[in-house]
């Protein structure tokens, strides 16, 4: 585990929570990152392995802080990462998996 991996704190809403993203959410993630829709607007083509998105993850962790978002703390239904861009300025990505209507109904309420 990364330093970044152990500050990253476990937020927890009813019905959500976001958990530090591991490379072994690749597999789950893969389903949203490799769908060239939900990387339309994404600053790289949709992924076309498993391990590419390993490495994306890996990066991503490396780069900021980053959370799975889950229903319960398991299986990863999208990411979202913070990342500094300098001092007092950050930037907030979010990609939501296939079962993002899921999420977003559970933050509705």
């Amino acid at each position: 585990m990364n330093r970044r991996m152990k500050d990253t704190p476990r937020l927890e809403a009813p019905g959500l929570v976001l958990r530090p993203l591991e490379a072994s959410d690749a597999k789950a993630l893969f389903a949203a990152h490799s769908n060239p829709q939900s990387h339309q607007y994404w600053s790289s083509a949709a992924h076309k392995s498993v391990a590419q998105t390993a490495a994306y993850i890996e990066d991503t962790i490396e780069a900021g802080h980053a959370w799975a978002i889950t229903e319960n703390g398991g299986e990863a239904l999208g990411r979202i990462a913070l990342f500094q861009l300098r001092e007092g300025v950050a930037d907030i990505g979010i990609h939501l998996g296939v079962r993002d209507s899921v999420i977003l109904g559970k933050v509705r309420q």
